[in-house]
């Protein structure tokens, strides 16, 4: 039961992996608001192989909590693309929204004045929605601010040439034929693999665009551990896609018109900024000049107030602006797992070196996955 807006079509696709022992008894609820997208739209929720009995409990309590989301399984754990990939195989759908478990659209309703925009703008591949923290913890709190200046400088100032850096993989809609396409050429890693979609999409000539009417809240780490173990996925998923992808990056740098350009070398000077912090903090120890750290603070500062003032609009709430002194030592702390992506990055780079082949990486159009689903498809 596809909602269908001038013969076209939608479907959205949830991909799950060991949620039950991430979200423990609110693994229900999310459930249950999967069940009310499932009475406008057809929801596949696919279980990429669990090993905590998540799939065994959606088979047990599905009938009475969501008995309209479509229930599928992996037969073996594909790294999430893979199951997305599936999925959208079996989807007959024009348009595929993909989205988390544990994740949550707040205005569904909306959807269909979203999808014109794909008619609007021939070649558009990608839809990034407005992603913000669900959360009412200190942590979640940077983290909103943090989202929201993604959102408003750099999303807003990419926007415009339609080349965003990034269609959140919890948060965006995709042309299916496109995204089919796109998914034959990704790695199959489960690290940066909605960056790796992006920037496969732009290589190939198709746009992506920010549309902040549809919100989708999604649980973010509430803690530093569990902080540091998602950022360090995101920083070695960013190398990896750099590496993978690099000469379409280079060309974007070397067109001084790109504004996508110009974001990507903020973010490689970030980069380099972070392998040369050790080095100014040992020079800073044997040769301590208190004037250098105090410049370099109200530098800091002053970007910081500058960038949140920008974004103000984009907050959940106003009353984040008073955590801006802060801002710059959650960044320090969300900036620390980038030396473990850098190590692991260049030691996966030297076991491929002394091997004397190609990255250990396959295109997920050559790995065969079998899936089962439990009912109101055949799809084997």
């Amino acid at each position: 039961m596809s909602v269908s807006l001038q013969d076209q079509v939608l479907d959205i696709i949830i991909p799950e992996f060991n949620e039950l022992s991430k979200l423990g008894e609110n693994f229900n609820q999310q459930l249950r608001q999967f069940e009310n997208l499932a009475r406008k739209f057809d929801v596949f929720l696919v279980d990429d192989c669990s090993t905590d009995g998540s799939w065994e409990r959606l088979v047990r309590i599905s009938p009475e909590i969501c008995p309209h989301v479509h229930l599928v399984r992996m037969k073996r754990n594909g790294q999430k693309i893979l199951a997305i990939k599936h999925a959208i195989e079996k989807s007959d759908a024009n348009y595929i929204l993909l989205t988390d478990f544990d994740s949550r659209i707040v205005n569904p309703e909306d959807i269909p004045h979203s999808i014109e925009k794909f008619s609007e703008f021939p070649g558009l591949g990608g839809l990034a929605l407005r992603l913000v923290p669900d959360g009412s913890f200190v942590l979640s709190r940077f983290q909103d601010m943090e989202y929201a200046i993604g959102r408003g400088v750099f999303g807003r100032y990419m926007n415009s040439q339609r080349k965003l850096r990034c269609v959140p993989g919890a948060a965006g809609i995709w042309d299916r034929r496109i995204l089919l396409e796109i998914l034959n050429e990704h790695s199959g890693r489960h690290n940066g693999d909605d960056l790796e979609i992006t920037a496969i999409a732009l290589r190939k000539g198709y746009s992506t665009q920010y549309d902040p009417a549809i919100v989708v809240k999604t649980i973010v780490p509430r803690n530093t551990s569990e902080l540091f173990r998602q950022r360090k996925r995101w920083e070695l998923g960013s190398l990896e896609t750099y590496y993978k992808e690099r000469r379409f990056y280079y060309s974007q740098i070397r067109n001084l018109r790109s504004r996508m350009g110009h974001v990507i070398m903020v973010d490689w000077y970030t980069w380099i900024s972070a392998m040369l912090f050790p080095v100014f903090v040992a020079n800073w120890i044997f040769h301590p000049m208190v004037m250098s750290m105090i410049g370099y603070g109200c530098f800091e500062f002053s970007l910081v107030t500058v960038v949140s003032y920008i974004s103000r609009n984009e907050l959940q709430d106003r009353r984040e602006l008073a955590l801006i002194p802060f801002f710059p030592l959650y960044l320090f702390l969300a900036t620390l797992p980038r030396f473990v992506a850098m190590y692991n990055f260049a030691k996966a780079r030297h076991v491929e070196r002394n091997k004397h082949t190609s990255p250990n990486l396959q295109h997920v159009s050559g790995i065969p996955s079998p899936i089962i689903l439990t009912r109101y498809q055949d799809i084997s």
